[in-house]
């Protein structure tokens, strides 16, 4: 009866499945092969979407500890006034207000003075802006 079920059962079963190929496998591009292709994506993608999670969770925890910082730094601001007289809580009110009202004349960079090189480090000075600092470069004459 076993001989019988076996039988009825190979016939049933592709014969690619029951004879063994005598074909060989060339191993010399394995490099290639669709099951080497397919595992090294997973693991590239397992390992960008790891990087996406750690860079997320590394913003997030440098987040957390700037706004730590921060509240430190307010806090102790506050202590710093509460300790404060009122002279000179008015001292430096005055200087912010002096600070706030500041404005610029237009001339910082230069000035009306004339220029002295009272070091000896400048050869020769002069108003025009075309002037550069370094020597124009001499051209070469055309070979022939």
């Amino acid at each position: 009866m076993k001989l019988y079920l076996t039988i009825l059962l190979y016939s049933l079963l592709p014969k690619s499945l029951t004879l063994q190929s005598q074909t060989n496998i060339d191993t010399s591009n394995w490099i290639m092969s669709p099951g080497i292709i397919g595992t090294i994506t997973l693991i590239v993608i397992v390992l960008v979407v790891a990087i996406i999670i750690l860079l997320a969770r590394l913003g997030n925890f440098v987040g957390r500890f700037k706004h730590q910082q921060i509240e430190k730094e307010t806090l102790a601001f506050h202590e710093d006034l509460i300790k404060l007289e009122e002279g000179e809580i008015d001292e430096i009110l005055l200087k912010r207000k002096k600070a706030l009202q500041f404005r610029l004349k237009g001339n910082e960079l230069g000035s009306d003075e004339t220029a002295i090189d009272s070091k000896g480090l400048l050869k020769q000075m002069s108003n025009s802006p075309h002037n550069p600092f370094f020597d124009e470069k001499k051209k070469d004459k055309p070979k022939t």
